[in-house]
């Protein structure tokens, strides 16, 4: 029996859906039980699940798990499939490659205003960068399969 190795955004993920829990039960804890609300949880809260979306998005990109319609995938010979996941892959790399790019806009004006979140008083620049990060991440989990494909074809062609 072969242990697999997790990807790194595995343990982020596990270690930030322990505190979004944790944080959600403070903020019951403090609202209900002891009638004090505490203002920055639910903008923590709001900040850990977006990055774990697209941590988990991530991970559905390197794993191959993402959502896709698999008609086409049924219809086609397996030479074709092939052709068509790597066009795929690419084309979602560029999407993320494209947002990533553009939200540089959104991070330097923010930077330029000195915005920060209401309760916690963070940059706005640097969650968006995180934002941005993200997306290049998936680009790159993107990429990574788009190189697998076409390895994998050399290997059988190699042969």
């Amino acid at each position: 029996m072969t242990k697999e190795k997790k990807p790194f955004e595995f343990y982020f993920i596990t270690v930030l859906f322990s505190l979004l829990i944790t944080v959600c039960f403070l903020q019951v804890l403090f609202r209900l039980v002891l009638n004090l609300p505490l203002a920055w949880t639910e903008e923590l809260s709001r900040y850990i699940f977006i990055i774990l979306v697209y941590l988990g998005a991530s991970v559905a990109a390197k794993e191959n798990k993402h959502v896709r319609i698999e008609l086409i995938d049924n219809i086609v010979n397996p030479k074709v499939k092939r052709i068509l996941d790597f066009i795929v892959k690419l084309l979602c790399a560029f999407s993320c490659l494209l947002i990533s790019f553009n939200i540089k806009n959104l991070i330097i004006n923010s930077f330029k205003a000195n915005q920060l979140s209401a309760a916690l008083r963070l940059p706005m620049a640097f969650l968006y960068l995180l934002v941005g990060g993200m997306f290049l991440l998936i680009a790159i989990r993107f990429l990574q399969n788009a190189y697998i494909i076409l390895k994998n074809k050399e290997e059988k062609t190699s042969c």
